[in-house]
């Protein structure tokens, strides 16, 4: 959904655990689980700053969405706050 909105990411990266083997290295999903692969991907518009991971936190797979915003003024406009909450 988030292509789908802002397009192809500037930034989309795959972070591999130093100690991972090339031939290891063809199993996302597994990989992922195992704490040996973070993948993240980053857009940046006019007003906010979105990044999508996906990682492994406490043994388990968390994807995790971060929105943030360039502007302190736009967190200070309640009803901006309000309109960007429907959209969650």
């Amino acid at each position: 959904m988030l292509i789908t909105k802002y397009g192809k990411a500037p930034s989309d990266n795959e972070i591999w655990d130093n100690n991972t083997p090339v031939q290891d290295k063809t199993n996302y999903g597994q990989a992922v689980a195992d704490g040996k692969l973070s993948l993240n991907t980053v857009w940046n518009t006019h007003r906010s700053t979105i990044k999508i991971m996906l990682l492994t936190a406490d043994s388990h797979p968390s994807p995790q969405i971060y929105y943030t915003a360039l502007s302190l003024d736009e967190l200070q406009n309640k009803d901006v706050i309000n309109k960007a909450l429907i959209k969650l």
